[in-house]
């Protein structure tokens, strides 16, 4: 039996609500490799400014990414934006950026500037395209192209670290639900 998108996600948010109340584990470390096919990146309080987690799953999984909600200090202006295309169509995000269940939106890497603090994501390893740099958003949702997902955390030295919470698993090539385009 085939388990809808909408499902898998609510799914997914209830049991990382239940693990994270049930571990309470703190913040994370600044970054690493993460290879347990299922866990979560809270963000990272101290005095680093840049944080670098890859998310690698065994061959044959795709990481599938969740972000139930983030904003940072930065103004609404500086948000991420669609790409425009041609005709005000918006690109299917082909696994990328998928704001809710209902849009599926291809994101400009370099449109936007956010001044003070951003979460990055790279389909890949580190140094791999990037789905964008974010400073808000609500319900944000990735799927990579490969086994390799990479999660950048970026802030100035003067600007005090926000809260955030990553939840990701792995997903196996194929399953490709209503959510992910």
């Amino acid at each position: 039996m085939r388990l809808s998108s909408t499902f898998t996600w609510a799914l997914l948010f209830s049991t990382a609500a239940l693990v994270s109340t049930a571990q309470n584990k703190g913040y994370s470390d600044c970054g690493g490799l993460l290879t347990d096919l299922s866990g979560r990146i809270s963000n990272y309080i101290g005095p680093k400014t840049v944080c670098v987690w890859t998310i690698q799953m065994t061959p044959g999984l795709h990481v599938a990414m969740a972000i139930p909600g983030l904003k940072t200090g930065t103004s609404h202006e500086q948000m991420v934006q669609p790409c425009p295309v041609p005709g005000g169509e918006r690109l299917p995000a082909g696994g990328r950026v998928i704001p809710n269940a209902d849009a599926c939106l291809s994101l400009c890497p370099n449109s936007l500037t956010c001044l003070k603090e951003y979460v990055e994501i790279q389909d890949g390893p580190p140094g791999s395209a990037s789905y964008g740099k974010i400073c808000e958003g609500l319900g944000l949702t990735f799927r990579s192209s490969s086994n390799i997902l990479t999660v950048k955390y970026t802030r100035k030295p003067d600007h005090p670290a926000s809260s955030f919470d990553v939840y990701y698993y792995g997903e196996p090539e194929g399953s490709r639900g209503q959510g992910h385009c």
